[in-house]
């Protein structure tokens, strides 16, 4: 039987959202959004948060995210949310989210595979060698491995 499309945002307006993605350059999550509203051909008006200026706990900003964080999004017609995942999949043009459960299932494990392996063994780096710009003391990483690194997972490892 086919799926209904009832109730899916995406299939209700299947053209590209426009709004404001309140966020900072810098930031991964951020970044991740961008991209989604690009390859979305999303119209968007970008407001800069500079972190390093604590910008993301302006009033304007606590608003739209509570916690203080970027990015956030306000689309034309006056939805407001957070968390870069979830815009990620607001955005999200039908042509690009499978119609086969099983396939949205497999696009929703590599979107937590990224979340949760990835972006942790990820962000020390980016942060220290990006960012501060400062040399990579692997051995403090190895120390702060969880267990949980992407080649552990890939190479039969628990």
């Amino acid at each position: 039987m086919p799926r209904s499309s009832e109730g899916d945002p995406r299939k209700e307006n299947p053209m590209p959202r426009s709004g404001i993605l309140h966020a900072s350059p810098y930031s991964t999550c951020s970044r991740r959004v961008m991209c989604a509203l690009v390859e979305a051909s999303s119209s968007f008006q970008l407001v800069p948060y500079d972190l390093a200026k604590g910008e993301q706990k302006s009033a304007r900003l606590l608003a739209l995210q509570p916690f203080g964080k970027v990015p956030a999004w306000e689309d034309a017609e006056g939805f407001a949310m957070y968390e870069s995942r979830a815009i990620m999949r607001l955005v999200a043009p039908p042509h690009l989210v499978p119609d086969r459960v099983a396939d949205r299932a497999a696009m929703e494990q590599w979107i937590s595979v990224e979340s949760e392996y990835f972006t942790p063994a990820f962000l020390p780096i980016y942060l220290t060698r990006a960012l501060k710009k400062l040399a990579l003391d692997e051995a403090a990483l190895a120390a702060r491995d969880t267990g949980r690194s992407v080649s552990r997972t890939f190479n039969g490892g628990s």
